[in-house]
């Protein structure tokens, strides 16, 4: 597991600058989006898509042109933000394990719990890591990559429910929100612990 989690590091900078621009990417398509509703619409959806475009793309062009100390900044900041929302957004999940729903729905709510449960205690072992100098995050990194198998099992039901619910719009946002800001969130952070963030 070790060597994985090596393998996972050595790729770690590459892999969190293409999938920054790829949000940054999502982000300035419903940036242009907004131009099309309402007044107040727009205004709220421009801002907000603009903003997160920016808060995407800036540290993945610091990364690009060797400005390390800079976007490792500017990308701690994104690092909090994304973890704060992905265990908050994903514990809430828990609310669709009820006998009363379909079991679709209900397997994805385990599994999007259990996934919030899992990025909690990792940022937990991070804080742990930086203000007691424990060795924590060793078990972290652990649990960040089974975290990926996770990830995989929610694309796979975030597929199945798209197709049954002929929805694509919502498989995009859901495969925004809920794999590649999770997998930014992995690869971020091991890009954040090699270099003593």
């Amino acid at each position: 597991m070790d060597k994985l989690v090596s393998v996972f590091r050595k790729i770690a900078r590459l892999l969190t600058i293409i999938l920054l621009l790829v949000l940054a990417a999502f982000e300035l398509v419903a940036f242009v989006r907004s131009f099309g509703g309402g007044f107040m619409d727009a205004i709220t959806g421009i801002t907000m898509h603009l903003l997160l475009t920016l808060l995407f793309g800036a540290p993945a062009v610091l990364l690009l042109v060797k400005k390390d100390r800079e976007a490792l900044i500017t990308l701690s900041f994104l690092m909090g933000y994304l973890f704060i929302s992905a265990v908050v957004n994903l514990i809430g999940h828990g609310v669709l394990i009820d006998a009363d729903l379909p079991a679709l729905t209900v397997i994805y709510g385990i599994v999007a719990f259990t996934l919030g449960l899992a990025y909690a205690f990792v940022l937990i072992c991070f804080l742990f890591d930086k203000v007691f100098g424990t060795k924590l995050m060793k078990i972290g990194f652990i649990v960040l990559v089974f975290s990926l198998a996770l990830l995989f099992v929610l694309l796979i039901l975030q597929v199945i429910m798209a197709i049954k619910n002929d929805s694509f719009d919502w498989f995009l946002n859901n495969f925004q929100a809920g794999i590649i800001v999770p997998l930014v969130m992995i690869f971020g952070l091991m890009l954040l612990d090699d270099n003593g963030q």
